[in-house]
């Protein structure tokens, strides 16, 4: 009845977990969203009606989903019933197979309904509790042999866009549990008052007294000039906030303070170009340190190599240890690698430290040891082989990173901090992908030339354009960074000779776009390579991975710079925009890579920038 919640069968339970209802039942019952495949005894049948009652479990987990399909093949007893159900009856045969093959959809509830958590089962068994004798043989029958689990789990695997299908469509109905979950509580009612007070002002007078006197012709004499008084320049602070230190730039909690001189009402601009002076000499206050994250152990390291460039997704660093340091750097009992944070000069990195060898001659032994940043724990071997994509729904290429960096809807403790790139639509069932978060991920942000780059602390990424300006508009553009050939200690420039293309041509697939790319100012006479990817399915996707095609063309010249690690620039990482001066010829160009060599007492970075001509 519509009243109690409770499912009325037409047919009794036989093993095969198929729904029987039928419209013997008096009252209305209303309509609902909720679509439900199930056979009715009366197949010409096309209104009936019927009570449902639908408990959703946000926490899902698709590990339980394959401790539920084991229904199918769990007590042999029952098995054979099973068996038999699907095997002897030629006419149910014929309808089970078109069952499960023909109906993308059913196979998709299907799968989904035995794919909650324990939670949820428990809610299953407490609704089968009608008949007693059948509910134990259903309790027992998902306990059964793990055996015949892999080979259900093979039965499902056969066809790639079925499961698709399965894992994305009831992943985008996040809405649907929030409102059942606000559906039951009733709102408790919220009253609060405010009293306002007033009376009349009481009026304020000022008196002011203003003295004059007719003026008079000056006597005859001599007249003294009064020289004005010079002013004084203000002093670099806000005289309104005497005593506050003024910043211009955020706290990163690295231990760096950066002033600013305030006059007055004179703003402060954080976003201004650094600009490195030219000097006789450049001192600089080195310091590092290295320690494990989870006890604050120091790791005694007194050297340390540390890279990034624009085509990684995560830094990498080495150093060398001592021997007798090889519980401080060793994996623990669980096999999980020892998460270290590197500090230089005032700028923390974190790593996990990943690979170790060991070098023993008489009288000495060394630890070599390498890692990856926190970010490696979105690949292999940390992270599994998931499959991607968004069969029912429409999202934008920010959304879809959103949606992979997620399990069952939920967080997997990982986000986008920054996103430069254009967002741009994604119809429903173009992104398919097979694999680990971060090739998913790249393959979003790589169909328009950005890429990720991680932070240095914390489970956050950042999506950077390649070229967020075309090469070609360089030279116009405003540096991030500007230094003199003074404080470089080398200099290296590989010239490379590229085609000069002026037209590409960017298209997509089934649901995408064809476009076309010009560089301004050319007749876009010179073709490049055309592109096709599936998710070119907007102009603004055309317009980005056009100009970084385009950019890359013509003259190019890699400049390599070897400085130190100063507290104008700190560490400068790939997509920041340089220009260098050497000998009266000015190049200006972005970053590419970055690496740090720690010696202590010295500390030098060397940088990679790109530049044309």
């Amino acid at each position: 009845m519509a009243t109690d919640g409770k499912l009325l069968f037409l047919r009794p339970a036989d093993g095969t977990g198929r729904l029987i209802f039928n419209d013997d039942v008096e009252g209305v019952i209303p309509p609902t969203g909720i679509a439900l495949d199930a056979e009715f005894a009366d197949e010409n049948d096309d209104q009936t009606e019927c009570s449902i009652k639908l408990l959703w479990d946000a926490n899902v987990s698709r590990g339980e989903a394959v401790q539920v399909r084991q229904y199918w093949q769990d007590a042999e007893a029952i098995a054979t019933r099973a068996s038999s159900h699907w095997q002897d009856a030629q006419a149910f045969n014929t309808r089970a197979a078109v069952r499960w093959q023909d109906g993308l959809v059913s196979g998709a509830r299907v799968a989904v309904r035995w794919q909650q958590s324990e939670p949820f089962a428990s809610r299953a068994a407490a609704h089968w509790q009608d008949a007693q004798a059948q509910h134990h043989s259903v309790d027992f029958r998902y306990q059964e042999a793990a055996h015949l689990r892999t080979a259900i789990a093979a039965h499902w695997q056969d066809a790639a866009p079925m499961r698709h299908s399965v894992d994305f469509r009831y992943q985008e109905a996040l809405h649907l549990r929030t409102a059942a979950a606000a559906h039951w509580p009733d709102g408790q009612p919220l009253r609060r008052s405010a009293t306002h007070r007033g009376r009349d002002g009481q009026p304020v007078y000022i008196t002011m007294g203003v003295r004059w006197q007719d003026a008079m012709r000056p006597p005859v004499g001599l007249s003294v000039v009064v020289q004005p008084t010079k002013p004084t320049e203000p002093p670099c602070y806000d005289p309104a906030t005497l005593g506050r230190l003024e910043f211009v730039e955020p706290w990163a909690n690295n231990g760096r303070l950066v002033f600013v001189c305030i006059r007055g009402d004179e703003p402060i601009d954080p976003g201004a170009t650094v600009i490195v002076p030219v000097r006789s000499v450049y001192m600089t206050i080195n310091s590092f340190s290295l320690k494990r994250l989870d006890n604050d152990y120091p790791i005694m390291a007194n050297s340390m190599s540390l890279s990034l460039d624009v085509d990684s997704w995560t830094w990498t660093c080495s150093f060398s240890v001592n021997g007798s340091a090889l519980p401080t750097v060793a994996r623990n009992s669980n096999g999980d690698p020892v998460v270290a944070r590197a500090t230089i000069n005032g700028t923390p990195i974190d790593f996990l430290l990943e690979r170790i060898s060991r070098d023993r001659s008489f009288g000495s032994s060394q630890l070599r040891v390498q890692g990856r940043g926190l970010s490696a724990q979105l690949d292999d071997p940390y992270a599994p082989v998931l499959t991607f994509g968004n069969p029912s729904s429409a999202r934008t290429a920010r959304q879809l990173l959103d949606d992979i960096l997620t399990i069952n809807g939920v967080s997997n403790g990982w986000g986008i901090s920054a996103f430069d790139p254009t967002d741009w639509y994604v119809p429903a069932g173009v992104f398919a992908h097979q694999g680990s978060y971060i090739s998913a991920m790249n393959q979003v942000v790589g169909s328009v030339g950005a890429y990720l780059q991680p932070q240095d602390t914390g489970q956050n990424m950042d999506v950077r354009m390649r070229y967020p300006t075309p090469s070609w508009e360089w030279s116009g553009a405003t540096p991030d960074i500007v230094l003199p050939s003074a404080v470089t200690s080398q200099e290296g420039i590989d010239w490379v000779n590229k085609p000069d293309y002026s037209r590409v041509f960017v298209v997509g697939q089934e649901n995408g776009v064809l476009g076309r790319y010009t560089r301004e100012g050319t007749d876009g006479a010179i073709l490049a390579p055309g592109v096709v990817d599936p998710l070119i399915t907007h102009v603004d996707a055309v317009r980005q991975r056009g100009r970084t095609i385009l950019s890359q063309t013509g003259t190019m010249a890699n400049v390599t710079l070897r400085l130190p690690v100063l507290a104008e620039t700190g560490i400068i990482r790939p997509g920041k925009m340089v220009r260098y001066t050497d000998d009266g010829v000015t190049r200006i160009g972005m970053t590419r890579s970055v690496g740090v060599d720690v010696a202590m007492p010295t500390i030098y970075q060397t940088i990679e920038v790109e530049t044309y001509v």
